[in-house]
């Protein structure tokens, strides 16, 4: 069985983080089987157990995954980003058994972070279930399982992490891969910062583990705060849908009205982005 390789995509703006996240991985998985890599711009980063890999100038998002990928000789790489806090102790054995899972069965994900959770149950496979076609989210930067030919071919050249989850979503759509996704965190953490500025949960999972932080390097802000600056949307048909629905019916109404509109949605998407679909893939 080949081993993955664990990648935590990161740039230099973003190096005030390294050393929290690092501190907390080798606390709560201290017996990490697989090699570490951090994904920088100019940047290395001296951390015991860990190789950066400087991909040069800032491009997009996308861009700079497929320069580290370029790096990393595996099939396979478990996917972080530098923010993801792990607030408990990893099972190894556990995870060798996604590995197991994720390569006997060639899956295209599996998702060991279960946001969102997986809408259909596997018998064979208590506590994993499938991300249907058509689902939220179907494809997300949450840590997972990635076969590194389909994140590849996901990570079109220019998307930006938020548009390789929505409009790669809806692009996996017509792929054949699977995806799968543990009911239950595998790998457990919290969100450290959003908008470019820590959060009340990630400055607390530093301090309950005695991790320093440095904010003179990035502000931090309240939960108000944070809702002030967010930009404001009128509803969603996702939510209206779900204010008026029970989740199973409003799941399955979405579900039908992406696939059946994929195109269009992916046609907007892209327009909005200003991208066009790759040559391999029109």
């Amino acid at each position: 069985m080949s081993q993955p390789a664990v990648l935590v995509i990161s740039c230099d703006k973003y190096a005030d983080m390294w050393n929290p996240f690092f501190q907390l991985f080798w606390k709560r998985w201290p017996d990490c089987p697989y090699p570490v890599f951090l994904g920088t711009n100019y940047k290395t980063f001296e951390f015991n157990g860990v190789t950066s890999i400087p991909v040069g100038e800032d491009r997009t998002w996308a861009q700079n995954l497929h320069l580290m990928l370029d790096v990393i000789d595996s099939p396979r790489i478990i996917m972080f980003l530098e923010d993801f806090l792990m607030t408990r102790d990893v099972n190894t054995d556990a995870i060798r058994n996604m590995v197991k899972v994720a390569e006997q069965y060639d899956l295209g994900c599996l998702r060991l972070h279960p946001l969102p959770p997986p809408t259909r149950q596997l018998r064979e496979f208590p506590g994993i279930g499938v991300i249907q076609r058509g689902d939220d989210w179907r494809v997300s930067t949450q840590t997972a399982i990635w076969d590194v030919k389909l994140l590849r071919s996901l990570a079109w050249p220019g998307l930006t992490a938020w548009e390789f989850e929505t409009i790669g979503s809806l692009v996996s759509d017509t792929m054949q891969h699977t995806f799968w996704s543990v009911y239950e965190p595998v790998i457990d953490y919290r969100n450290g910062v959003v908008l470019g500025q820590w959060v009340p949960e990630g400055l607390e999972v530093c301090r309950e583990a005695g991790v320093e932080v440095d904010l003179s390097s990035r502000a931090s802000v309240s939960h108000a705060e944070l809702l002030a600056q967010s930009p404001q949307s009128p509803w969603s048909l996702s939510q209206f849908l779900g204010a008026i629905l029970p989740n199973s019916m409003r799941r399955t109404i979405i579900r039908w009205l992406r696939l059946s509109r994929r195109e269009f949605y992916l046609g907007q998407m892209l327009k909005e982005a200003g991208l066009q679909r790759p040559d391999s893939l029109k």
